[in-house]
């Protein structure tokens, strides 16, 4: 401990060049620290940056898919036009083949694979001859069937795209940068609903076209595609559920509830309830589709809010990432001028106190008083420490007085107040280095017999009866412990074996005398046998135990109510001439 205390010292003789060296280290740390935020707020910029110019390539990818799926509206009016309305409605479906072929057009010069763009063209190519073929006949030669496979053809050509376009340019998103996963899923999602919400009004219009029944296989896809709008839309919660009322993304997603959601399946409810059976329609196809396409409007301002959410936020994004860039900046060029003021501060105000403070604690584990008070230090916190240590002070001694009282309480019967099997045990050990001591081992006769007739609570007051006798004869300076369920001990330092002998029969005839109360009116007695055995300082304590066991043995042998005594340290055991057996 001394060693410990003296190296605390010269340390802190040597505090100063430390000092320097952790204003060195501080410096270098302080630079690396200024350089690896400066680092990461340009990274975040850059991030932010790159994420922006994928949400925008995004937003192309995405309006590609709607205008594939957009087209499908103008075609089926094309087809389900009669002569009177085939020029205007040939006109719309090549005003939206143009604008779904330049989208495409977008989306290819962004990197997609030529041969995925080229799939979906191809796809749309043979869609497309379909619909001009339905619609170079005349109207009553059109057939559902017919109608259904052109549409059913353009159906194929968003398949393909969003299988071969929009997942794969996800998947390459998404390994650039995890982050994006979310974008990719929730815009996929805002694209499937107006995909499945186009295709239900798709699947009326061949029968529409031709005045016929829905087709039981109609009504199936109809109703699987409602399911996956149920589905989608539910799995659409949490994003929604994000925007507060106000916010434009918010408003947009309550017009979708509103209006396609509500009037736009009825309307579809409406229509198929009208041409279920004899296909009697409300209405013909090109005006259906003209209603059912504005009321599906919804879905696609609800996904293009989405996208200029997106657009907003990684906009903030990369404002917030370039101020902190500048304010990181400015950290660092005051951090380097405030670390020799620190250095400076903590080394006369918190290390040399902290020193001391260390001097106390090994004081203290030295057993020595520390020197430092609570109130000599004016920072708080260090004079919080000191203040420690005299509490760390005061629970030592209190800690310290607790494990003697445990460790009385571990020696000590709890019935009898005398000492316990160990803690008599060690007694014994303590006494027999100092000198010769004679053992009494006494055991009260037929013990048994008064807790199964008279209960054990009597037991026990006799047990705490017998135990304050042997207090008042053996007197102060030999210990007495209870060692067993009746059994007792005494340990008489310097007494010889007569002497000892005869304090066995003075125990022995004050127990016997001695009224043992049951109730206020009742009482019994009770008698002890004792074994004494002389002191064995040149031999061993478990020997001299065992001489005093085997004399009690023989008191109990010869009557009980009697005092044995072992003549020698190996010799016989036999009667004191005092000793009278009951």
């Amino acid at each position: 401990m001394k060693s410990a205390l003296q190296g605390v010292q010269r340390r802190q003789r040597g505090i100063n060049p430390s000092i320097l060296a952790l204003a060195a280290l501080a410096v270098v740390c302080t630079l690396l620290l200024a350089l690896s935020a400066i680092s990461n707020s340009f990274a975040r910029v850059q991030a932010a940056r790159d994420t922006a110019q994928w949400i925008e390539k995004f937003g192309i990818v995405f309006d590609a898919a709607t205008w594939i799926s957009a087209e499908r509206g103008p075609a089926n009016s094309y087809m389900a036009a009669g002569a009177a309305q085939a020029a205007a409605a040939r006109e719309a479906w090549e005003r939206a083949k143009a604008q779904t072929d330049v989208a495409m057009t977008a989306v290819e010069s962004l990197g997609v694979t030529a041969r995925a763009i080229e799939e979906v063209r191809h796809q749309l190519m043979a869609g497309r001859v379909l619909v001009e073929l339905n619609a170079m006949k005349p109207l009553e030669r059109r057939t559902p069937e017919e109608v259904q496979q052109a549409i059913e053809t353009m159906f194929k050509a968003w398949d393909r795209y969003r299988s071969g376009v929009m997942t794969r340019w996800g998947a390459a998103a998404i390994e650039h940068e995890p982050l994006l996963a979310d974008v990719v899923l929730k815009g996929s999602a805002f694209s499937d609903l107006r995909e499945y919400a186009g295709r239900i009004g798709s699947y009326l219009i061949g029968p529409m076209t031709a005045r016929v029944a829905i087709p039981d296989r109609n009504l199936q896809a109809i109703n699987s595609l409602r399911n996956q709008i149920e589905q989608t839309w539910q799995l659409l919660a949490p994003a929604r559920l994000a925007h507060k009322p106000g916010m434009q993304f918010h408003d947009r997603a309550l017009d979708v509830q509103r209006i396609y959601l509500t009037s736009g399946l009825q309307l579809i409810d409406e229509e198929i309830e009208n041409g279920r059976r004899k296909g009697e329609f409300a209405r013909d196809a090109a005006t259906f589709t003209r209603e059912y396409v504005q009321l599906m409007q919804p879905l696609t301002e609800l996904r293009n809010g989405y996208l200029q959410y997106l657009r907003a936020k990684h906009k903030n994004q990369i404002r917030t990432s370039t101020i902190d860039l500048f304010v990181d900046g400015a950290l660092a060029v005051v951090l380097l001028a405030l670390v020799p003021v620190f250095l400076a501060i903590i080394r006369i105000r918190i290390l040399r106190p902290l020193l001391r403070g260390v001097a106390d604690v090994i004081a203290l584990a030295e057993g020595r008083k520390p020197g430092t008070r609570a109130k000599d230090h004016p920072i708080a916190e260090i004079a919080a420490l000191f203040a420690a240590i005299r509490i760390l002070e005061d629970g030592l001694k209190e800690r310290a007085r607790l494990t003697r009282e445990f460790e009385k309480l571990s020696q000590t019967d709890s019935l009898t107040g005398l000492l316990n099997r160990r803690g008599f045990e060690i007694e014994a050990h303590a006494i027999a280095e100092e000198g010769p001591a004679c053992l009494i081992i006494a055991d009260i006769d037929h013990f048994k017999e008064v807790n199964d007739r008279h209960g054990h609570p009597a037991g026990d007051r006799v047990l705490v009866g017998v135990a304050a006798i042997l207090r008042q004869t053996a007197g102060a300076s030999c210990r007495i412990g209870r060692i067993g369920g009746e059994e007792f001990a005494v340990l008489c330092p310097g007494l010889g074996l007569e002497e000892a002998t005869r304090l066995a029969e003075e125990i022995r005839l004050s127990v016997a005398k001695q009224d043992f109360p049951l109730t206020e009116t009742t009482s019994l007695t009770v008698s002890l046998s004792l074994g004494v055995a002389p002191s064995t300082f040149a031999g061993s304590w478990t020997e001299q135990v065992r001489q005093a066991d085997a004399a009690l043995y023989r008191a109990k042998s010869d009557g009980r109510n009697c005092v044995r005594v072992v003549v020698g340290g190996n010799g016989p055991i036999a009667p004191h001439n005092i000793s009278t057996a009951a």
